[in-house]
């Protein structure tokens, strides 16, 4: 059997839930066979189907400000995942853990899994890197106190991702970023290792239409203000405001903004001039690839490793700090130049991102969790 196991349910609508959706969604019917999901969805029961695939509903409670400050709910998860697999795995079994933290118990108590299984990790990020990054380095001085406590917290989180590593037999990065931060920390050879990136489905004939007017429409998708920059994005607006440019922006997913299915944000993109990410932690945002497939030039941090897709100069900006001035100057000489923006959207209209189609990456999933 192989299990590929996430936190939150396939109908769920994070990025992550949406890559294991669209996976299952692109598996052969023959790989299909052998397949079970694995997660957690308080409000079905023990089992249910997606796509004609079982799901195994391991219920983890959730504890609120505990899980925001310390995870709790997902390192409890991990343990569910460890006593399933120690009671059903059989020999031969492979399971594929999507998020470094659900591996933990799996992996350090491994010897007590009777079975001989192959664990295999799908690696969204480094806990420890994105607290470094996020929180230590990223936010305001105002804020001592929590840059603090996470200073020290995260060396924690550095031991248990370092744990779990020693005896994870193979795992898949989302972005050469991440696969060079486990080598980097956890001296995860490349061997032991390959990149497969998030993918998008593929729109034919999809055109983009030179612009002429002055007029432009920002789009940000997100559910964590902080994280996603939501903030950063609205003082960004306010200055090229000030500045005399027409500039508005629709915000998706956050609180208090605009909830839509994922089915439904083709519209949205269609309308919008270009996407503005300024995230602060990122691994490889489906939104950005989504943008692309609708030829919308974007508008991103260095935290979105969209400097990894090819020939990413042509296609949008990347910012290399948090300054909204700055910001706000890149978007004015780049995007509402309409001479550089068409230019963008021509080059949009010719990129072939046939390497990230869903038909292109489940195989490659297919090839290294065949049993």
């Amino acid at each position: 059997m192989i299990y590929l196991t996430l936190y939150n349910s396939p109908f769920a609508g994070g990025g992550v839930e949406q890559v294991v959706r669209k996976l299952v969604d692109a598996f052969s019917t023959s790989f299909k066979e052998d397949l079970c999901l694995i997660c957690s969805d308080p409000g079905r029961g023990k089992e249910f189907q997606y796509g004609g695939v079982k799901c195994i509903n391991l219920k983890a409670p959730r504890f609120g400000l505990l899980d925001k400050l310390f995870s709790m709910d997902r390192y409890l998860y991990s343990h569910r995942i460890y006593t399933f697999l120690k009671a059903a795995a059989k020999r031969g079994d492979v399971i594929n853990i999507h998020g470094i933290e659900y591996a933990l118990f799996p992996s350090l108590l491994r010897n007590r899994i009777p079975a001989d299984i192959k664990l295999i990790v799908t690696a969204h990020g480094s806990n420890f890197d994105s607290i470094t990054r996020y929180l230590v380095r990223g936010m305001p001085w105002k804020l001592w106190y929590i840059k603090g406590f996470y200073f020290f917290y995260r060396w924690l989180v550095f031991l248990m991702e370092k744990l779990t590593c020693r005896r994870v037999d193979y795992f898949t990065f989302i972005t050469k970023y991440i696969q060079t931060c486990y080598a980097t920390y956890y001296h995860v050879s490349n061997a032991k290792g390959c990149v497969i990136y998030n993918g998008m489905s593929r729109l034919e004939g999809k055109q983009r239409q030179p612009k002429k007017g002055s007029q432009f429409t920002a789009l940000i998708v997100g559910s964590t203000v902080y994280k996603k920059g939501l903030d950063h994005a609205e003082a960004i607006i306010k200055r090229l405001r000030q500045q005399g440019v027409d500039v508005s922006l629709t915000a998706i997913g956050f609180p208090g903004h605009l909830r839509v299915p994922p089915e439904n944000m083709a519209t949205y993109y269609q309308k919008a001039d270009f996407l503005l990410l300024p995230s602060r932690c990122e691994g490889f945002p489906l939104t950005v690839l989504e943008a692309l497939q609708h030829r919308l030039p974007v508008v991103v941090s260095q935290a979105c490793a969209f400097d990894e897709i090819p020939g990413h100069d042509n296609l949008g900006v990347v910012v290399s700090n948090f300054d909204h001035n700055q910001w706000a100057d890149a978007i004015r000489k780049n995007i509402t130049e309409l001479n550089q923006y068409n230019h963008f959207v021509d080059n949009l209209n010719k990129l072939d991102l046939g390497a990230f189609d869903w038909s292109k990456i489940a195989p490659a999933y297919e090839q290294i969790l065949k049993i």
